[in-house]
């Protein structure tokens, strides 16, 4: 999973976004394209969330669960998706993590 990304993808996501991400990474948004892989935005997902990813061919599907949540108990979804593309699954669901934490702070 080290595929770097390219400044389209980069753009893909909005630049508070973006933002939030640079600073995840620790690293300056000029550095991004550099430091982002598929790899190191799952590590970032992971930060926040367990996370269970799988595909139903054509689809790839993201559940992220709470930290706290056991694999042995039921837990209980906290978020999901399914899109055709990995990319924009990782990036709708750090868009989730990141409007999420901002609603928590305020």
């Amino acid at each position: 999973m080290k595929q770097k990304l390219t400044a389209y993808d980069i753009d893909a996501l909005s630049a508070g976004y973006q933002e939030l991400l640079a600073n995840d990474l620790e690293c300056s948004i000029d550095q991004l394209l550099e430091k982002v892989t598929v790899g190191r935005l799952i590590e970032v997902i992971r930060s926040y969330h367990q996370l269970e990813i799988y595909n139903v061919s054509p689809l790839w599907c993201l559940r992220l669960f709470d930290l706290s949540t056991s694999a042995n108990d039921q837990p209980f979804c906290l978020y999901e998706d399914a899109q055709e593309e990995l990319l924009l699954v990782l990036y709708l669901a750090l868009g989730w993590i990141y409007e999420r934490r901002h609603e928590e702070s305020h």
